[in-house]
């Protein structure tokens, strides 16, 4: 029975929780491109930066989802199909919620970067005297 060897439960548990990463990054796109056009001041440079962060986000799920490959076995048992399905889901999860961390801290750090004022930039660019 194709269901039941171990490489086709494995792939088809990462193709879910890859899945998974997809829908979350559909979902988190528009509020994040508002964001990043605010942040970096052009929609270029802000298109830019989104898809970026979409395939950080996606990779790092599917790398960690497949981290965890199936052993060799040609008659699994129920406990074991479900061993093989569960760590790789696992390890998906917790790389979409590293890559949502790392976009997450990333963007914190950028919004809260002091921005030199005006006359900060003029004086020096050598228009205020020390």
């Amino acid at each position: 029975d194709v269901s039941t060897k171990p490489i086709w439960v494995f792939f088809s548990t990462v193709c879910v929780v890859t899945a998974l990463a997809v829908a979350v990054v559909l979902l988190l796109r528009k509020p994040l491109r508002n964001l990043l056009v605010e942040l970096c001041g052009t929609r270029a440079r802000a298109e830019f930066w989104l898809a970026f962060s979409s395939i950080f986000v996606v990779l790092t799920t599917l790398v960690a989802a497949l981290w965890f490959p199936p052993g060799i076995r040609k008659e699994p048992s129920t406990s074991e199909i479900f061993e093989i399905s569960l760590r790789p889901f696992r390890a998906g999860v917790i790389g979409l919620l590293v890559g949502i961390t790392t976009v997450a801290l990333l963007l914190i750090i950028f919004v809260f970067t002091p921005v030199p004022s005006e006359s900060l930039r003029a004086r020096d660019k050598g228009g205020g005297g020390d």
